[in-house]
């Protein structure tokens, strides 16, 4: 579960849920001295395997949505900035996420082919980096 420890020591974590009409990701806020729940919001679809804070505060997200890899940006309170899709609508699903010296993000990934002749299990067939600027913009896709 991808998560990051904010500035007031809560603690911000992302989940899945199936609940409203496929998969969606939320993101909830846990005040660490009470276990309370501060916020949850539904922040967009798919799933999320990384996240970081960014500078204003809010959360960049990545995972993988409608086959592709996909970037979720918030703000300090999970509302909703946008959601970003990369890559070919096969299966692509972003990993990790880090945040980068230059101020920019980086995030790896992969795309998984089922088998021609349809057995199990699915071939990954390409492994990449992406590396996206302080606006969010893709400065690199290496494959």
């Amino acid at each position: 579960v991808p998560y990051v420890v904010v500035p007031n020591g809560n603690i911000v974590c992302s989940g899945v849920t199936y609940s409203y009409g496929g998969e969606r990701v939320f993101l909830m806020e846990i005040d660490t001295t009470t276990g309370a729940e501060v916020w949850e919001k539904l922040v967009g679809y798919g799933i999320a395997l990384g996240m970081v804070q960014t500078p204003d505060d809010g959360f960049l997200l990545s995972g993988s949505a409608s086959g592709r890899g996909t970037l979720i940006k918030t703000n300090s309170t999970g509302d909703l900035e946008w959601q970003k899709y990369f890559g070919d609508p096969s299966f692509d699903v972003f990993i990790p996420l880090i945040a980068t010296s230059d101020g920019g993000y980086a995030t790896c990934g992969y795309t998984i082919f089922s088998n021609p002749q349809g057995t199990s299990p699915p071939t990954v067939e390409w492994s990449w980096v992406y590396k996206f600027n302080s606006t969010y913009d893709v400065e690199a896709e290496i494959k």
